[in-house]
């Protein structure tokens, strides 16, 4: 990582227009909620389209004070698809890399429209934090430090006064501290006795430090009686933790690793996590399965394992399953979370593991990585691995990652070396996206480092009608969605059949 700010993007909220008749409408695609950016720059990407005047530039303001404008002029063919009766909805798209590195460590972004009539409505607004570079780090420690050390000095100046009369009653005091000293003592040891006393008769022993490698039994007993979201409270105590109320919570890779997989770390990391496994729980009770202990579970790609730690709640250890193509990964879930299965795989199946073994495998950001051949192979092989009525759970990349993809190609300059790798990706636009739309499968193959070998690895974008017509040769077509307010990616699901397709 170079000597840059860490952005973390803690929230983007948008705002109502309270004059229906100003807007068509607006998104803002970028950024989004728990995205990092490893640069002291924000990049800004969206569209807005205007009813009662165009929409000329996006002003960007923190505290009152313009950083930047960004023209509205960039080509959005998919927002004119929609809005197709709407002049100028083909160019009316924005992007641009906001620098904030001169702003204070925890602040908000305020986007407004501003309209050809010169009016000006606020759209949106983007909280973030970001983690100076080491020097600048301590420059500020070394600020506050001088202001604190200032505040100290004062304080003692106010005190000198009654510093002056203490030291005049210290003889005084020190011809009585003899007197009473073995009477304190008595009292102290007898206060001291009784509470040790009312303690053991009254107050609960907290349980000892739970190390349980093979089974989550602890985990399961501790959590029976939590919600989802107090558990993933309990889960986000536990990065700074290992122990939350005398049990052992699975561990976390240093931050950096995290990020280097999934593109975030810490509390943000948990919280998309959290969302993906809350999908899985809605979608089966949608389709009248029950999770519980016996259930068994196979996390495809777990990563250093940030998604099946939250199935240690409702699930037995020796039934849930991570596999990965890097070895790395494997071993550091084993090392880290420590329950569960864990084994490194090929890229291409069959596994080793029989027929009907499974009521759940997920994938998350897998298959928008996956080459054609190798995606339909391993679709293939979950309808042998689950059983009857089992669920298949995965994402892959939404359209609009085809049109991120040529924004980042007009930034005359990017930081971020995915940007780098996305801005060589789907290169005819135009072409892409009536793919898309004709039901194609589109990839790109950038590979991934490491064992992720540019032969099956890279960016991939699969539409609906592809899965409707490919995947449900060997599964039953559930559902299709995709709502970047809670995951950026779109979702998919699948059903093994109970009976004879």
């Amino acid at each position: 990582m170079s000597e840059q700010a860490l952005i973390e993007i803690l929230d983007v909220a948008a705002l109502s227009v309270e004059d229906s008749g100003l807007l068509w409408g607006y998104n803002i695609d970028s950024p989004r909620n728990n995205l990092q950016f490893e640069t002291d720059k924000i990049f800004v990407y969206g569209w807005i389209l205007g009813k009662k005047y165009p929409a000329v530039a996006i002003k960007v303001t923190s505290g009152g004070t313009v950083i930047q404008e960004i023209a509205t002029n960039n080509p959005r063919p998919d927002v004119a698809k929609i809005h197709s009766n709407v002049a100028g909805s083909e160019n009316c798209g924005f992007s641009a890399e906001v620098g904030v590195g001169e702003l204070s460590d925890e602040c908000e972004l305020v986007l407004e429209a501003v309209f050809s009539d010169q009016s000006i409505v606020p759209i949106a607004v983007v909280r973030f934090r970001q983690k100076l570079p080491r020097l600048k780090q301590i420059q500020a420690d070394l600020k506050r430090s001088r202001t604190r050390l200032e505040q100290i000095q004062s304080e003692l100046e106010q005190h000198k006064p009654l510093l002056r009369q203490t030291q005049e009653q210290l003889p005084r005091l020190n011809s009585q501290k003899y007197q009473t000293e073995n009477q304190s003592q008595a009292i102290a040891t007898m206060n001291l006795s009784a509470e040790l006393a009312n303690q053991k008769t009254n107050s609960p022993v907290k349980p000892e430090a739970v190390a349980c490698k093979s089974t989550n039994a602890a985990i399961l007993t501790y959590g029976s009686g939590m919600s989802d979201r107090e558990w993933l409270e309990t889960l986000l105590k536990s990065l700074d933790h290992k122990v939350v109320d005398g049990i052992e919570m699975p561990g976390f890779p240093p931050e950096e690793l995290q990020r280097q997989f999934v593109g975030m770390s810490g509390q943000q990391a948990l919280n998309e996590a959290f969302n993906f496994y809350s999908e899985i729980k809605r979608y089966l009770g949608k389709l009248g399965l029950k999770l519980g202990r016996e259930s068994r579970i196979l996390d495809f790609g777990c990563g250093w394992g940030r998604i099946i730690r939250f199935f240690l709640k409702d699930v037995a250890a020796e039934n849930l399953y991570g596999i990965d193509v890097d070895s790395e990964m494997t071993q550091l879930c084993i090392n880290t979370v420590k329950h569960g299965n864990y084994s490194a795989i090929q890229p291409l199946p069959p596994l080793e593991l029989s027929d009907g073994c499974f009521d759940i495998v997920y994938a998350y950001s897998v298959f928008s990585h996956l080459a054609e051949p190798v995606h339909i192979k391993w679709v293939e092989e979950f309808s042998r691995i689950l059983k009857p009525g089992g669920i298949f759970v995965a994402t892959t990349q939404a359209r609009s990652f085809i049109e991120l993809c040529r924004t980042l190609r007009n930034q005359s300059n990017t930081s971020n070396n995915w940007h780098h790798a996305l801005a060589h990706s789907f290169v005819n636009t135009e072409a892409a996206l009536a793919d898309y739309d004709s039901g194609k499968f589109l990839y790109s193959a950038t590979g991934g480092g490491g064992p992720r070998d540019a032969s099956f690895y890279g960016e991939a974008v699969i539409p609906q009608k592809y899965v409707e017509r490919e995947w449900t040769k060997y599964l039953d077509f559930c559902d299709f969605t995709y709502d970047p307010a809670i995951i950026p990616q779109s979702l998919i699901v699948m059903q093994k059949p109970v009976g004879d397709r």
